[in-house]
Parts: structure tokens; C-alpha cells; sequence
């Protein structure tokens, strides 16, 4: 576990706690440095907590500064390793905002945080935290809106760190994907680390528009698997039927959005959505924007629906 909280790119910890206008560390092995970075970077930082991740390693900052709650990760020598700000949900994309509405409707959204550049603070995704009827989600966003990942929330406080090179998994955790899918392309890694620093994973892996995902915890035993389809992630009853190979075989409507909101996209494939009746109900269509391939999905009027990022 030391080795990977040096690699972490994406930080969240949930936990409820008393705000004060002082530095709280969780112990006595924070360092100066630490501290002075989020003053060095935040002047105006306040109802500073310091959380220890990994003595002499690693630490966890929650502050606000110009009325904005910040989350960061930051070294030992204060250099910053990522920072989240929050932000109200009407300032995610459209595309965001859709793709909940469609995938969690009536789901109540309870945070939403924005992955910040260190540089220059300009905004690289989107985190949402959502409870439905039955279950607490993380749902993972490109600046685009696009879905890259979900995950159900743990039930105890933790930390959620992600991992954008296989090699930085643990050796077990990795052995085990590989091992069943040894020619799949790595896709994400998530994990959640508890107060013990002791950390539960999900790995995804894929094969053209199948989506291996495991969830394993820290002994690497696998306590569940499954494979998305991508051409049938929002409803496996759906039967898809594809269009010529045409980019003019699209509703307009369709060709106006994606032109608007992928400039330069290439078509790669489409398809008509038919339900258990035969119906058509909807359209995927497959494009590649900026060298990322996405399923988008669209109602019969040529409506949005949501998107999903390979």
C-alpha cells in the first residue's frame, strides 16, 4: 500500500468533522512543509485539517479558500500530487448532467468535485457523488461530460485514489486481471483506501466495446467481475441494428450535436435500438474525438442521451 499512495492521481475522502479556523492535524508527524504549501499556493486558506496517508510520505488537505472547499494529496516536500475543488452541479457539462438523468433518474446528487490541473487549476473531469433509492455511487467524468467510470461508494470513510498505468496496480491485483484477460487493454484502476490504509480496488480492462471490471480487496481475492458491453451498457434488452456506414445515414439532429460537441469527430458506426417489441427507442452512435473512441446515445427525435468514453 506505500508504494501505491505515491501514485495516486485522483483524491476523495468522506467523512463527516468539525471545521475550525486552525490546522487539526490527525497526529503530531505532519510536517511544516505540508502545511506551508496549501498557504504558499492558498493564501486565504482556511478550516485547514491535515490527514496523515503515510507517515513521512504522503498527506491529505481539506480547506477552503475564497469560499471554495478544496481536496488535495500533497508530498512530504509540499509539492502538490492533485487537488479537487468543489463545485455546484450546474456547472458540469450538459452531457454530464444528461447522462445522470437518464442512467440515475431520481437519484439524489449529493457532491460534486472538479480535478484540477496543478499548473494552471483548469478543470481535467468531474467526480459526482449520488445516492439513489438503494445504493451511493462515484460517477467519474472527462471535461466533456463523458462517463469514464462508476463505482459504489464504501461504507465506511475512506479515500479513493485512481491509477492511470497498470504497472503502478499492486503486483496481486494486476496478476489477476491479467491473468484473465492477458490480451485486454488496461482502461482504469480505482481504489479505496481506509483509515488503516488498507485498500479495496476496481480494474477495468477491455476488448473493442466489452468492458472487463473487477472488484477485488487487498489480498486480491475477487469478490466480483463483470463485463459491460458498451453497444448495450444502458439496457441489455435492447437490440441493436446498424445503419449503413455513412455519416449522412444519421438524423440530423445527431450530426448537429456531435459537430457542436466533438469538432472533427469521425463516424465509425451507428445503430438503431429497438426494443422487446421491435420498436426503435433510440441510436448509438460510435465516433473517435481527439484519438478516444465514445458510444453516444440518442433518443428517437436525435435527443442526447448520454455518452460513455472507451
Amino acid at each position: 500500500m506505500k508504494k501505491i499512495l505515491f501514485l495516486l492521481f485522483s483524491f476523495w475522502f468522506w467523512s463527516g468533522c468539525d471545521k475550525t479556523k486552525e490546522v487539526i492535524p490527525d497526529d503530531q508527524n505532519v510536517p511544516d512543509t505540508v502545511v506551508q504549501a496549501i498557504r504558499g499556493k492558498f493564501g486565504t486558506a482556511t478550516d485547514l485539517i491535515v490527514t496523515t496517508l503515510q507517515n513521512n510520505t504522503l498527506y491529505a488537505a481539506d480547506f477552503t479558500a475564497q469560499m471554495v472547499h478544496y481536496k488535495a494529496i500533497i508530498r512530504q516536500n509540499g509539492s502538490f500530487q492533485n487537488l479537487d475543488a468543489e463545485t455546484p452541479l450546474t456547472d458540469m457539462p450538459a452531457n454530464a448532467r444528461v447522462y445522470l438523468d437518464n442512467h440515475y433518474p431520481g437519484a439524489i446528487t449529493n457532491l460534486v468535485y472538479k480535478h484540477l490541473d496543478l499548473a494552471t487549476l483548469a478543470t481535467t473531469g468531474y467526480l459526482t457523488y449520488i445516492t439513489t433509492a438503494n445504493e451511493r455511487y462515484l460517477v467519474d467524468f472527462d471535461p466533456l461530460g463523458i462517463r469514464i467510470s462508476s463505482q459504489k461508494v464504501p461504507q465506511a470513510n475512506w479515500w479513493r485514489f485512481t491509477v492511470s498505468d497498470i504497472n503502478n496496480v499492486p503486483t496481486p491485483i494486476r496478476s489477476v486481471v491479467q491473468a484473465a484477460h492477458p490480451s485486454s487493454a488496461f482502461r482504469y484502476a480505482v481504489g479505496f483506501t481506509d483509515v488503516n490504509q488498507v485498500a479495496t480496488w476496481q480494474v477495468a480492462v477491455s476488448d473493442s466495446n466489452f468492458v472487463h471490471i473487477y472488484d477485488l480487496d487487498a489480498s486480491a481475492t475477487v469478490l466480483d467481475n463483470y463485463t459491460e458491453d458498451l453497444l448495450d451498457v444502458e439496457d441489455q434488452q435492447l437490440t441493436n441494428i446498424e445503419l449503413p456506414n455513412n455519416p449522412a445515414a444519421l438524423l440530423p439532429e445527431i450530426t448537429g450535436f456531435l459537430d457542436i460537441q466533438f469538432p472533427g469527430w469521425i463516424f465509425e458506426r451507428g445503430f438503431v435500438q429497438l426494443d422487446s417489441a421491435s420498436e426503435p427507442v433510440g441510436f448509438l452512435v460510435i465516433i473517435t474525438f481527439d484519438q478516444s473512441r465514445y458510444y453516444t446515445r440518442f433518443d428517437t427525435n436525435g435527443i442526447f442521451k448520454g455518452a460513455i468514453k472507451e
